[in-house]
């Protein structure tokens, strides 16, 4: 019961009705906690994240990278990828009133990433552990320039979409048709292979 209500509460800034919550919610809740209990101690999880040279490679580091956050568990006892994901919240300040709801179900991974709110002591403190990783990662790299005036407020959520910006700004188009066109001009027709030139004879 405790840890439905601190995630409707304070996850989803939700509050569900108590008349409603009966044996089979409370025994459901339970085993997402049950499950990333296990993950935590699950030394199989470890995602490479690649250097990240530039624009050439930075979709592998993007989706590594989001792929590593779905594997670390937070403060608030969920998945970190709801740090970086961009859909629009409902609710965004804590000062707003909680939206009152019949139940909830908190066992839908993706409400966590999409709709999990992002303030709060435990938001902060995963927001903190995104920085940590984003910094550990580029501190040493020429892109390090474009999310360094993050580290006073270690704000992983604001570098990410720096980030993002730079690498999937206007121009992004531009580099992929580049990209296409240079392969396009390195790329000879050296006409049909002798096997299969002998098989249509």
């Amino acid at each position: 019961m405790v840890y439905y209500y601190n995630h409707a509460i304070n996850t989803f800034h939700r509050l569900p009705d108590l008349l409603l919550i009966d044996d089979k919610i409370t025994t459901r809740s339970s085993l997402p906690c049950r499950e990333l209990d296990k993950e935590k101690d699950d030394d199989d999880s470890q995602v490479e994240i690649p250097k990240l040279t530039g624009s050439a490679n930075w979709v592998s580091f993007r989706d590594k990278f989001k792929m590593k956050l779905q594997k670390m568990i937070g403060v608030r006892w969920i998945r970190l990828g709801y740090i970086v994901y961009d859909t629009v919240r409902s609710v965004t300040r804590p000062d707003q009133p909680l939206i009152e709801v019949d139940t909830m179900d908190i066992n839908d991974d993706e409400s966590y990433i999409k709709a999990s709110t992002h303030f709060g002591r435990g938001c902060k403190a995963d927001n903190k552990a995104v920085w940590d990783l984003l910094k550990i990662n580029l501190i040493v790299l020429p892109s390090y320039t474009h999310i360094r005036r993050y580290d006073t407020k270690s704000d992983g959520r604001q570098a990410w979409l720096s980030l993002r910006k730079f690498y999937e700004g206007e121009d992004l188009m531009e580099r992929i048709r580049e990209s296409a066109f240079a392969r396009l001009t390195s790329t000879f027709y050296k006409g049909e292979p002798q096997n299969s030139i002998s098989r249509n004879i």
